[in-house]
């Protein structure tokens, strides 16, 4: 590819979209730096996104052109279990990152979901009103929120129930639905 070469710093690396979205980026010829957390190996660095000093000095080190925000608690039961961690994740870190591409003149990608909507009148448009009905919701609009606040350039896409090559079932809802009908004893 040459000069369209770029590199680009892939966060939620390690789960079913983040994991498609280092592929997608590697097979087109770009340098792809992936992070993770709780799921880090020696292909994907580990980055604690709660810790910001962290989160900068990495990003300043590697330098990107991109920053694709993969990363989040994409569980609503969870986010309800642990609000102020979600909270960090979602909502917060979200922004942080945002400002980070800013500096570093690079194009931030910030994944939200449709769960910003409540449901009642889909298809919804860019322009139409979010309403989030739940903890998690709530959190990823205040993500969208951080991040026009910290880059106007930023790209906010709203992704709706992600399914594809899971590594554990429990990473699409769609798979666990398929699961729960399979095996409706499992439910509970």
């Amino acid at each position: 590819m040459g000069s369209d070469k770029i590199k680009i710093v892939v966060t939620g690396a390690s789960g079913l979209l983040g994991r498609a979205v280092v592929q997608a980026a590697e097979q087109r010829g770009h340098e792809v730096i992936g992070t993770a957390y709780s799921r880090a190996t020696d292909k994907l660095a580990k980055l604690d996104l709660s810790d910001s000093t962290a989160v900068a000095a990495f990003m300043n080190q590697h330098r990107p052109q991109a920053i694709i925000h993969c990363a989040a608690e994409k569980r609503p039961d969870v986010a309800e279990n642990n609000q102020a961690a979600v909270e960090q994740l979602n909502a917060q870190a979200p922004g942080h990152l945002a400002q980070l591409a800013q500096q570093l003149n690079a194009f931030f990608v910030y994944i939200s979901t449709d769960y910003v909507f409540d449901g009642t009148k889909p298809p919804y448009g860019v322009d139409d009103q979010p309403n989030p009905l739940n903890f998690y919701g709530r959190t990823k609009l205040a993500g969208e929120q951080a991040v026009q606040a910290a880059n106007k350039q930023a790209a906010i896409l709203r992704v709706p129930v992600l399914y594809g090559d899971a590594k554990d079932p429990k990473e699409s809802a769609v798979n666990v639905l398929v699961d729960l009908v399979r095996n409706p004893s499992d439910a509970k």
